[in-house]
């Protein structure tokens, strides 16, 4: 059973946690490597200046991990809708407490879960939707690390919806020296830079759209991606970027529509040159159906890298979906545990070949990955 170190966390990450404590948001930027902060990590960190509010993990191992293993060729991307993650220790909003966590049984019982599928899929990079918040990515991150799991870097930065209170967070093997929210109207991202071994900066966005099917539903949708989308042009001048979370579109690039769509617009379908596409996951009929009623919200886009196209999958439906799956309109804590669904999306995980990335302006190869042949680059024989 997953103990609670929460008091304990907090107490030796008073600074760099202030959070933990329910005092509010932090004051000022903050760093630290997994759940627990290194002794140097000051000394340690990016000239750049997050955004308020941040917690990028970072420790001496972090950076070590490209001279020791620098046989790596590839590696592994994630992301997962945690589906309601929220603890019980806060009162928040209508709409949440419906969802949240009953007692700190029923927490340690998602976190656990949650825990478990990570550390069996052993993911570099994942990306988290649907989070309470700071408390609940390092309940997680610790869970993680203290079963035998990686010790994650955590990017974090507070979103700003106030209706679910739903917050995204990054987690990664290699070395995050800036996490920040872009100056949008999309309430749930994150952006976070990581450096890979093969000390490529990668940007990775994390993003969590409006869902739904009704039109006022997807036309807002539209504007997030619309708004997120002028960002990441300006972001892919400096390098790869890659785009992931839950982006709330069931639609398909063989879908009608698709051009005009959320998804459409992050593989850059609705432009003139095929120059600046991004390969959207979407296209490999192995990342498709990740939620549990068969839809495909959760997407990957590369921008300026390509993935392995034989090595997508959608992982975790033995895990996640336990006996008939549950109808998401009723209370999950109502249903027994043996019978509880840890979420009612699939974990959707990616390979990506360790090599300089391509430069920007490079095509992407929307409907034919295989086509765009391995990235060149000085790395490429890695």
């Amino acid at each position: 059973m997953f103990a609670r170190t929460r008091c304990l966390l907090c107490l030796s990450a008073l600074v760099s946690l202030p959070g933990c404590l329910g005092d509010g948001a932090s004051t000022h930027p903050t760093a630290h490597r997994g759940p627990m902060p290194p002794e140097d990590w000051p000394a340690a960190r990016s000239q750049a200046t997050p955004a308020p509010d941040a917690v990028q993990a970072q420790g001496p191992d972090a950076a070590q991990g490209a001279s020791e293993k620098p046989q790596k060729t590839r590696f592994s991307v994630g992301t997962f809708n945690a589906d309601w993650a929220f603890d019980e220790v806060d009162d928040r909003s209508k709409v949440a407490n419906a969802r949240n966590s009953p007692s700190e049984i029923d927490w340690n019982w998602k976190v656990e879960r949650i825990g478990d599928l990570l550390i069996a899929k052993d993911l570099d990079i994942v990306a988290l939707q649907s989070l309470g918040g700071r408390r609940e990515i390092v309940d997680i991150a610790h869970y993680v690390l203290s079963h035998g799991g990686p010790n994650y870097d955590i990017a974090y930065v507070e979103g700003t919806d106030r209706l679910t209170g739903q917050q995204v967070a990054v987690l990664s093997k290699f070395l995050i020296h800036d996490a920040r929210r872009l100056d949008i109207q999309v309430s749930k991202h994150l952006v976070a830079d990581v450096m890979l071994p093969d000390y490529t900066q990668l940007v990775v966005v994390n993003a969590q759209l409006r869902a739904g099917r009704y039109g006022s539903q997807t036309e807002f949708r539209r504007q997030e991606a619309r708004r997120l989308r002028s960002e990441i042009t300006k972001l892919r001048g400096s390098g790869p970027v890659l785009v992931l979370g839950d982006i709330g579109s069931h639609v398909l690039p063989e879908t009608d529509g698709y051009t005009s769509s959320a998804p459409g617009m992050f593989a850059y379908a609705d432009t003139k040159s095929h120059d600046d596409d991004c390969y959207d996951s979407g296209e490999s009929h192995l990342a498709q159906r990740t939620h549990t009623n068969g839809d495909t919200p959760g997407r990957m886009f590369f921008c300026g890298l390509m993935p392995d196209p034989a090595a997508f999958s959608v992982v975790g439906k033995t895990v996640i979906v336990r006996g008939e799956i549950d109808d998401r309109r009723q209370n999950p804590w109502t249903i027994p545990v043996s019978q509880r669904d840890t979420s009612s999306h699939y974990l959707l995980a990616a390979e990506i070949p360790l090599r300089t990335a391509a430069a920007p302006g490079t095509p992407a190869a929307r409907r034919t990955p295989s086509a765009a042949g391995p990235v060149a680059g000085p790395n490429a024989a890695r």
